[in-house]
């Protein structure tokens, strides 16, 4: 079975920015979608696509998602291969599929350096579910390095916090210091272009604006307190870490917490003050 597009995935694919960003929803398609756009980038002989998410499931998955598209288009292409691809001085799993042009996409879970020996004239950087990527910068530093030599950068995300380097993306895109094209699609966006239409055809169910109500309902209650971030765009106040710990792991002092080395002299203790919930101790 084939489903063609929704009007807010047009509208994705269809933007040919150099560098473009999408602030969204979970689990409207956008993954899916860019799928569709990765194999139309390799089978117009455009450039090679190099997708990054957080997981190792997710990058299989849209490996699978292109192997879709690249049938319902009569793309040819080779069955979903393994590779091994360097990350300084780590070995990171990636999937691959061949495409009839000579071209390839290869999905891997976020590794910084990988992208550092990428980015030939027209290669697509993909970077899914970006605000949960580890090092973060880094990832789109790589990814921005692919518009050197007139290649793109595609930067997908639900939020994970107010500042996180992905709300920051979207901040600087939104107010001009950074160019690019930005898209933001709620999940009431989402609703009114059809997504839950998509769903009842999928599964063989009616339609019925009553049903759809109900079922947003319900995904809300499920959702809880988290509903505006995950499903309203809206990134959440105070939320995300700007050092990780291993970074703060790597400059503390080895005898850091041994009560037996304190002389009485001054003390300093940095505090991340909880204003609205988890309760706080300075012992």
């Amino acid at each position: 079975m084939t489903f063609s597009l929704l009007p807010y995935q047009v509208r994705w694919v269809q933007d040919g920015s150099r560098l473009k960003v999408i602030e969204k929803s979970r689990r409207i398609g956008a993954s899916w979608a860019e799928a569709y756009d990765a194999v139309m980038h390799t089978a117009d002989s455009s450039g090679n696509a190099y997708y990054q998410s957080y997981n190792q499931e997710m990058t299989r998955g849209f490996i699978d998602d292109c192997a879709g598209w690249a049938r319902s288009l009569q793309v040819g292409a080779d069955a979903v291969g393994e590779a091994i691809l360097r990350d300084g001085n780590r070995d990171v799993k990636a999937f691959r599929i061949g495409i009839a042009s000579g071209k390839e996409i290869v999905a891997m879970t976020s590794a910084p350096r990988a992208f550092r020996s990428k980015g030939r004239p027209g290669d697509l950087a993909i970077v899914d579910e970006a605000a949960f990527v580890d090092d973060l910068q880094e990832v789109i530093k790589s990814a921005l390095a692919f518009l050197v030599w007139g290649g793109r950068a595609h930067i997908l995300s639900t939020h994970n916090g107010e500042g996180n380097p992905f709300a920051v993306l979207c901040r600087d895109i939104r107010e001009g210091v950074q160019p690019g094209s930005l898209h933001r699609v709620t999940f009431a966006d989402a609703l009114r272009d059809g997504l839950y239409g998509r769903i009842c055809e999928i599964k063989g169910d009616e339609w019925t604006r009553q049903g759809e109500a109900v079922w947003e309902a319900e995904i809300r209650a499920e959702y809880g307190r988290h509903a505006a971030e995950e499903l309203d765009v809206e990134p959440a106040a105070g939320s995300g870490a700007w050092l990780t710990w291993d970074d703060i792991r790597a400059i503390e002092h080895p005898d850091a917490g041994n009560p037996d080395l304190f002389s009485n002299g001054s003390c300093y203790v940095g505090i991340d003050v909880a204003r609205r919930r988890d309760l706080w101790v300075a012992a």
